[in-house]
């Protein structure tokens, strides 16, 4: 431990002249984009979340540990999102505030983004099954807890780095004493980016593994890399904390575009963690939508009377046989039995 905030480089003189003259009057503003984003976001996250949980309570129900903490990360969420929308605004309002914001940000991050990770760690050990490979399992169960040790280390790290809590953000707090922030920051972003890659990486062996059609592989494979737009947001969002506390003095103009950031990486994760416990939703309306097309298909009767002018039709209704040994599925006509197609082994994902 140092003297309080011993990190914060002190502002050169020739950068100072190089800024224009405070303008209270009509100043320079960075837009609204910022709130625009989360207005955008949070409504889809919010109806994803719904939506899952419906699907997993109300269709399949079969609702598990992984709806639970994806659901406890929407709270941290909704609570971060109020946050970055104060941020962008809150320099005009009350400007001391700004670090007490930026505290509460941190730790709101930290609970929305390690609940989602566990969440989808959760959901790869839900599709752990005797066909799966053990390696799987162990890894999930691993991950999660480097996961849960990170979680509370940041989270000691943001509370207790500096002595008393206060001084963290006030910085005239006499007495105080702070370990480097601008470390700390860094690396808790670079650790929680590396997490994320990892837990990509970590059902796509498996997926390769399955006894699939290519088609069925390659489009499981792009259900998970769709979580690489959260990777790309957390490089963007570490980027900017480099440049936050290496690079720029002028942090409050500079930290907009990181502001962003953490809300797309924050949103994305939830939804990327909520996209196929989706699929039961999507799949329940659809049939029930198009149910009076693909229950009864009608076929001419080739021993009825052709001359008149209404022709004689019958239905053939489908059903489904399912295989008790290989859990495989058969697909008969009622009328003749005759098989129409066979699906060969299929590994079944609990969803």
């Amino acid at each position: 431990m140092a003297d309080a905030h011993h990190y914060l480089r002190p502002i050169p003189l020739e950068v100072l002249k190089s800024w224009p003259k405070p303008n209270y009057v009509n100043p320079v503003r960075r837009g609204p984009a910022l709130l625009i984003v989360n207005a955008i976001l949070l409504p889809i996250t919010t109806a994803v979340i719904i939506g899952r949980l419906y699907a997993r309570l109300k269709i399949v129900r079969s609702a598990g540990l992984d709806d639970l903490f994806i659901a406890l990360a929407y709270i941290p969420t909704v609570g971060l999102t109020i946050c970055v929308c104060l941020g962008s605004t809150i320099v005009t309002i009350v400007e001391y505030l700004v670090l007490e914001v930026s505290f509460a940000t941190q730790f709101l991050f930290l609970w929305a983004a390690n609940l989602a990770k566990i969440s989808i760690l959760l959901f790869y050990r839900r599709m752990s099954t005797a066909a799966t490979k053990r390696g799987l399992r162990y890894a999930v169960w691993i991950t999660i807890a480097i996961v849960v040790c990170f979680h509370f280390s940041a989270l000691i790290g943001l509370i207790m780095g500096c002595t008393p809590v206060r001084a963290t953000w006030d910085i005239s707090t006499p007495g105080a004493h702070c370990i480097d922030q601008s470390a700390f920051k860094m690396a808790v972003g670079v650790i929680n980016t590396i997490t994320d890659f990892v837990i990509i990486l970590i059902p796509l062996p498996t997926v390769w593994g399955l006894q699939l059609r290519i088609k069925q592989k390659i489009a499981l494979t792009c259900i998970f890399l769709a979580g690489l737009l959260v990777c790309i947001a957390g490089l963007v969002r570490t980027y900017y904390v480099h440049v936050l506390t290496s690079v720029t003095y002028d942090l409050t103009w500079e930290g907009f575009t990181m502001w962003i950031y953490i809300a797309i990486e924050i949103d994305l994760s939830i939804i990327c963690a909520s996209a196929p416990a989706l699929k039961p939703l999507f799949k329940h309306y659809l049939d029930t939508t198009f149910s009076g097309f693909s229950r009864k298909a009608p076929i001419s009767d080739p021993e009825s009377d052709n001359s008149g002018d209404v022709q004689a039709q019958k239905s053939v209704e489908l059903h489904h046989v399912k295989r008790p040994n290989e859990g495989g599925m058969t697909m008969f006509s009622q009328d003749s039995k005759e098989c129409l197609f066979v699906v060969q082994k299929p590994v079944s994902v609990a969803v």
